[in-house]
């Protein structure tokens, strides 16, 4: 059998007849539309709570006892102020859903924790049912093995922040969207206590809690005011329900464009799945828009969702004996979603200036197009753009895909050197038209490259210099190109990045096979593949000094040169005695490096 999703996050599967459906009588059919049980909480509140949660302690892993993966064995402990920044971590997420956000650490749950990842490490696989090594003391073991069936766990990830917010609650790989079983233990309403461990780069948390009550019947996420540095325009959207779901239709639609999505069983506008397994909540709807979501600060969508929950007997909880009830019946929801700037809550954006939006529509036809506007297009872009109803992201696409560009058959060179006018306002230097035409001979589609500069920092200034939002492009009809082992142009666009920020070269014909056949083959992960480039004999025999190793890794993990700061930083981390290959964890964790994966649909 194939091996296969050793190096990723996978989603809990933990045996259901293990928890106990703690549900409360619901009557036979639902009357009207039913509003959301969880609590309500403004921008301001979401932002001042998670200000006073930051989870800072999270983004860097300190131990009270540190582990050892030999004989003698020691679980260790994670430090109180990593523990207490990975609580608020998962705290202000809950506070965003609207779910009891006093979640606290336990001491026994943080030893489960702690011990799967343990046992994980020293037999480097990733799973809820470790084997024992051959000489682990049964003791040890046992804590080890009962922690891993009541954990989320996840590998790969530099930090508990990092998995939490972008392993976890993302859950948009292709082992999990099904299901989402991580970010509904998370969101989990009557979780109350918690505990968190991490081994090398194996985290988890304990999940199965269940001793807060509560009687909230859904959970949504996104949720109804929804920072925008929560949630990816990837991610899948949920609906949670304390009880099963039989069927189900969704209506999702932007208020800023209009457009309407479509999800059932029978056809759907994207990915549509219910599951009904008991993660934290036993019922859960599934949806992700095909082209994916608009998730710029000020974007309103409304979320129709009705359905029939599942007509059966069930135990439930009441009146302090458990009793068996009827329960099913039709159901509807309606409810908003707001997505907002975290750091600038109910920011009200104000129309754009039309003489600066006429130049900057003026300025794409005349560097993309090679021409003058006419009048009527020029008025159709501008006025789109003042009234934002579109974003410099999209114009720029709508120029660059056009028929009218298409048709001139422009070889590789002058499309990137194109681009380099439209977005970065400058003439190609040689290596970066080098690397870019180098991508594109491996399989980068053009699409991939307009992408890498409409969402460049430069692209961005040009935006904010003509008073426009930039936005984000997202790649159409990427869903997971992990398919069925398949290596796709987006693949091998990834690990051809790689090649060049870590190793300072073009990859070699079977080196590049080699490796975007592991990613495809979902034996490896992304992020896992990039670490094994350090880890490296060739990296290791270029001995480079710790100031050109932070170098490196800031091209390869952040996509960007070091600044000053951040390099002397790191360098005063190795010189106290962290090891190179605990920074480098740290880098592969960090948001930058999860945006850039994103970026190739991985």
């Amino acid at each position: 059998m194939k091996k296969k999703n050793l190096f990723r996050a996978i989603s809990a599967t933990l045996i259901s007849s293990m928890l106990l459906s703690m549900v409360a009588y619901m009557p036979t059919q639902a009357a009207g539309v039913k509003k959301l049980t969880v609590e309500y909480h403004t921008q301001q509140e979401i932002a001042d709570f998670v200000k006073a949660h930051s989870g800072e302690a999270a983004q860097t892993a300190s131990y009270k006892i540190t582990p050892s993966t030999s004989s003698p064995y020691v679980i260790g402990r994670l430090s109180d102020e990593t523990l207490k920044g990975a609580v608020d971590t998962l705290n202000s997420v809950r506070y965003i859903a609207g779910v009891p956000a006093n979640v606290t650490i336990d001491d026994g749950y943080t030893q489960k924790a702690q011990g799967s990842t343990l046992v994980n490490a020293k037999n480097q696989v990733m799973t809820h049912y470790p084997t024992q090594p051959s000489d682990m003391p049964d003791d040890i073991y046992e804590i080890c093995r009962t922690g891993g069936s009541s954990c989320n766990i996840a590998w790969g990830y530099g930090t508990l922040y990092g998995v939490i917010i972008y392993g976890w609650m993302s859950d948009s790989n292709s082992s999990n969207i099904d299901r989402l079983g991580h970010r509904r233990w998370c969101l989990n309403p009557t979780m109350a206590k918690t505990g968190f461990g991490k081994t090398d780069s194996f985290t988890a948390m304990y999940a199965l809690d269940r001793s807060n009550n509560t009687d909230i019947d859904s959970v949504v996420w996104p949720a109804q005011n929804t920072p925008i540095q929560y949630f990816s325009y990837a991610d899948p959207w949920n609906f949670s329900s304390k009880y099963r779901i039989e069927s189900a239709k969704v209506t999702l639609t932007n208020k800023k464009t209009g457009k309407v999505y479509n999800f059932s069983d029978s056809q759907s506008d994207g990915y549509f799945n219910i599951d009904n397994a008991n993660y934290g909540m036993p019922g859960c709807i599934v949806f992700r828009p095909n082209d994916y979501t608009d998730v710029d600060a000020g974007t309103v969508y409304t979320v129709n969702i009705k359905g029939t929950w599942v007509t059966a007997t069930d135990w439930v909880f009441e009146n302090g004996k458990w009793n068996q009830v009827d329960i099913g019946g039709d159901f509807e929801y309606q409810y908003d979603v707001n997505f907002f700037d975290i750091n600038n809550p109910n920011k009200e954006v104000p129309p754009a200036d039309e003489g600066q939006v006429t130049e900057f529509v003026t300025r794409l036809y005349t560097k993309c197009l090679g021409r003058n506007p006419e009048a009527e297009g020029l008025k159709n872009w501008t006025n789109q753009l003042v009234n934002r109803k579109i974003d410099g992201a999209t114009v720029g696409a709508g120029f660059v895909f056009s028929e009218e560009y298409q048709s001139k058959g422009v070889s590789r060179q002058e499309f990137v050197q194109m681009l380099y006018r439209v977005f970065m306002g400058r003439e190609a230097d040689q290596a970066g038209l080098d690397y870019w035409l180098n991508n594109m001979k491996n399989g980068m589609t053009r699409e991939q490259v307009f992408k890498g500069f409409v969402d460049s920092d430069e692209y961005t200034s040009i935006c904010k210099d003509y008073g426009i939002t930039r936005g984000n492009y997202n790649l159409k009809g990427i869903a997971d190109p992990r398919t069925n082992g398949v290596v796709t142009p987006q693949i091998t666009a990834y690990v051809e990045r790689i090649y060049v920020k870590a190793l300072g070269r073009p990859s070699d014909p079977s080196g590049i096979e080699y490796w975007s056949k592991e990613i495809a083959d979902e034996v490896k992960e992304p992020v896992w593949v990039a670490e094994l480039f350090i880890f490296s004999p060739e990296f290791e025999g270029k001995n480079y000094n710790d100031t050109e190793y932070i170098k490196v890794l800031y091209r390869t993990f952040m996509g960007r040169e070091f600044d000053e700061a951040g390099l002397n930083y790191w360098i005063g981390e190795l010189n106290k005695g962290r090891s190179r290959r605990d920074v480098l964890e740290s880098f592969a964790g960090c948001p930058e490096f999860q945006e850039i994966i994103k970026s190739f649909g991985l």
